[in-house]
């Protein structure tokens, strides 16, 4: 069988339409427009292109957003005083801190100061522990962005077998919860997993986000299972060029029900989440 492709730019496209519109509304009436700080450390060329196209998205759906960067040398106190300012601001809603930072600058310190009503990636971890108590928090943004694909598919997640590969704070784990509180039955496999094929030949739904190059292969699924590929990898050809691959290998398409490409699939998606994350925080800060 052919899978068919679940067109993550696509669906980002109308999901971004949807936030535009939140975003006039907030504007119209309540004269509010959000505002999203990024603090970018050094110069990393890949988190440089990922700036710009959170900026372009933003820009196109009425966001305002003010990019503070800082050589990589810069001291944590500074940038955790930054964080204070803007966590003081009330034109900024939202503030995300591009990761990866350089070694001397602990993310999690940094992280964990940014206000959690403005913290729109997620990550800090009053957010996480909403994820696992079911409160209400902010979700970050890829397992948001997946589990929204997911919800376009002709499929009920209720009862469901779902098999996570990968458990970061940042997709993994938050992963799982999301799919659980969604009634999947949930399996978690990571680096010290053994013999895991047998299971993931059994899962109705895979979602790996390990940044293994082509770690799942044809013999690791069943027919018709649905499979979202988070990973991203660059690898070399033999021509001497070069080209991003997932965790799931090319093959794989022949055999699943429904399969997100690389790219072109999970990556839209958390890019269009961050920008609602950022509408609704503005939202839920009028007032406040």
């Amino acid at each position: 069988m052919t899978s068919k492709i679940i067109d993550g730019r696509k669906v980002a496209a109308d999901l971004l339409l949807k936030t535009q519109a939140f975003v006039a509304e907030l504007n119209t009436t309540y004269t509010v427009i959000p505002g999203l700080a990024i603090i970018k450390v050094g110069d990393n060329p890949a988190s440089t292109a990922y700036v710009n196209i959170k900026q372009k998205r933003a820009a196109e759906v009425g966001i305002h957003t003010e990019l503070v960067t800082f050589s990589s040398n810069i001291s944590e106190q500074d940038v955790l005083r930054t964080i204070d300012m803007l966590n003081a601001r009330k034109d900024i809603h939202g503030i995300i801190i591009q990761l990866p930072l350089p070694a001397h600058l602990n993310a999690d310190t940094l992280i964990d100061h940014v206000s959690p009503q403005k913290d729109v990636d997620g990550f800090h971890p009053d957010n996480v522990g909403a994820i696992a108590t079911g409160r209400a928090g902010i979700l970050p943004c890829t397992p948001k962005g997946i589990l929204y694909l997911l919800k376009t598919l002709p499929i009920h997640l209720n009862g469901k077998h779902a098999v996570v590969i990968g458990r970061s704070r940042i997709v993994g784990k938050p992963m799982a919860a999301l799919l659980l509180k969604s009634n999947c039955t949930i399996t978690h496999i990571h680096s010290h997993s053994q013999n895991w094929r047998p299971i993931t030949q059994l899962a109705d739904i895979i979602v790996t986000a390990t940044g293994t190059p082509r770690l799942l292969t044809p013999e690791h699924i069943k027919t018709g299972a649905i499979i979202i590929d988070v990973g991203s990898s660059k690898i070399s050809l033999p021509n001497g060029q070069s080209k991003f691959v997932g965790d799931v290998r090319e093959d794989v398409v022949q055999k699943a029900g429904f399969i997100t490409p690389v790219p072109g699939g999970v990556g839209p998606m958390t890019v269009a989440m961050l920008l609602q994350n950022t509408a609704e925080a503005a939202r839920s800060q009028i007032n406040v």
